[in-house]
């Protein structure tokens, strides 16, 4: 893996040769700016690694007694979340330090004002800062186009900005996005995609633990988990998007019959890169961006998840599809089941559910086709616990996890990315390891005391966690029928929706 200081200069030479032209040059020296307003501060210095880290974790300590003993709802603990836990990882340049005034930030056109627009948290009015451990992935979000540039944009902005500001931001991520299209012939998008991420991976892996501040975030680092250099993984999963539509293109964007218009494999990171030629792929754009509009209108309120389905597909599906890597998924059968009775019976016809019926069958008909054929092994787990859902992601010897709490309906609250190698390299993995053991009794069963007086989270055997291993031992293997999957996708959905 290379230095991170390594990485932020290719990286900047990348943006710039991927996203050229005079009227981009501001964008440029942002980034150019930002990378070495870093290594001025010694960001990346050993010793300032290690105190931000032991201040993140004595303030996740803070917010973890008090999630515990809280009746708050899910949205409070989510923003309590941001409060205790973003400060450590700020940078907050003064704006004229990029040559720009408290006016620009208003401006979308501006690099402050569309980055602003773009953060991963939402930030206050009339300020401007870059949460470090995810600012880099603003460069990797252009290549997904201007729909979801615009969608993950933090709601409170869209409380603070006019319809004509997120117009303009619109336009000028559209404007990078093209950019690159025209740019970088379609043969050789992949490989310059793969730098980019490879340069952003690098900036990422060193800080050893910080807070996943939203779903996007927990979904873009969920991509990013499956990308590493390990032989196994092993996922659990309460309502499963490898089965359950509303989960997999995101419940505000789901009507029956989807599937007959947008097939899951559509959302592979190939059909981005070409995007230009992808019909299918726009007209989902579009979809989103009606249908986002929509919710907003009437509600007033985020739309759910419009990224989950390439977690699936770029993630999940694309390490399965190799020959290196292995996935173990498992979901908690019963928990899948509930949701698709509950989402079959609120139907208002029988035509929405024949539809809905065939959606089911064919999502899951394309993770059971990887199950027989690629290195994907699916578990029903009978018996789900509420410490499974500690560890959602978990590497095979090493590289990062990611651990997650749950709220209301066992839906993900708040996540945590661990960076093994980093927690032992910074002395951190007996501190965090003890904190979660004191502070979540389900946890526990996941630590080994032993190890722990080695300062290492345990990683036994190929190196999942014990406690995990078990899980997946306990869990129902789903059988293979290379030659009757239909037959066997069928029984299955109907078994689970009761008809």
């Amino acid at each position: 893996m290379r230095k991170p200081l390594d990485a932020a200069k290719t990286l900047t030479t990348l943006f710039t040769e991927c996203f050229p032209g005079d009227d981009l040059k501001p964008f440029h020296a942002f980034w150019e700016k930002t990378f070495a307003l870093m290594e001025a501060d010694g960001f990346f210095r050993p010793e300032k690694i290690a105190g931000r880290s032991k201040n993140l974790v004595h303030n996740a300590t803070r917010f973890l007694q008090e999630a515990r003993e809280s009746d708050s709802d899910d949205n409070t603990v989510a923003d309590r979340l941001r409060e205790y836990l973003v400060t450590e990882q700020l940078l907050s340049p003064a704006l004229d330090y990029y040559g720009y005034g408290s006016a620009d930030l208003e401006n979308p056109e501006t690099p402050i004002g569309f980055y602003r627009l773009l953060s991963p948290f939402p930030q206050p009015p009339g300020t401007f800062s870059l949460f470090a451990p995810c600012m880099a992935s603003m460069i990797q979000r252009i290549l997904d186009g201007a729909t979801l540039c615009w969608l993950s944009s933090s709601l409170v902005f869209h409380k603070y900005v006019t319809q004509d500001q997120m117009k303009q931001f619109e336009l000028v991520a559209e404007k990078m996005h093209h950019r690159f299209l025209m740019t970088v012939r379609a043969e050789k998008r992949a490989d310059a995609a793969r730098d980019i991420i490879a340069c952003i991976d690098a900036l990422k892996s060193v800080d050893p633990f910080f807070p996943l501040l939203n779903s996007q975030v927990f979904y873009e680092e969920g991509v990013r988990f499956y990308r590493q250099r390990q032989k196994d993984f092993y996922v659990s999963s309460t309502t499963s998007g490898l089965l359950i539509p509303e989960e997999f293109y995101g419940s505000d964007f789901y009507y029956p019959g989807i599937t007959r218009d947008f097939e899951p494999s559509l959302f592979s990171y190939r059909n981005y890169l070409r995007f230009d030629e992808c019909v299918k792929l726009r007209g989902w754009c579009n979809h989103l961006m009606i249908r986002a509009a929509e919710v907003f209108r009437k509600t007033a309120a985020e739309p759910k998840n419009p990224y989950r389905n390439r977690y699936f597909i770029d993630g999940i599906a694309e390490a399965a599809a190799g020959s290196a890597r292995h996935v173990h998924y498992q979901y908690d059968v019963a928990g899948v089941a509930g949701a698709l009775q509950g989402s079959y019976r609120a139907l208002p016809d029988s035509r929405s559910q024949e539809l809905y019926f065939e959606d089911v069958k064919s999502l899951f008909a394309h993770f059971y086709r990887m199950h027989c054929e690629a290195n994907l092994t699916l578990y029903e787990n009978p018996h789900f616990r509420e410490e499974s859902t500690w560890l959602t992601l978990a590497a095979g010897s090493g590289g990062s996890s990611i651990l997650s709490g749950r709220g209301k309906e066992r839906k993900i609250v708040h996540g945590w990315k661990l960076n093994l190698k980093s927690l032992v390299a910074f002395d951190l993995a007996l501190d965090l390891a003890t904190m979660f053991a004191s502070l979540s009794p389900a946890f526990k069963y996941v630590l080994d005391v032993k190890v722990l007086a080695d300062a290492a989270l345990v990683w036994h055997l190929n190196g999942c966690y014990d406690g995990v291993r078990a899980e997946f031992t306990d869990s129902r293997k789903l059988p293979r029928f290379a030659d009757a999957q239909d037959r066997f996708v069928d029984a299955t959905v109907r078994r689970l929706i009761g008809v």
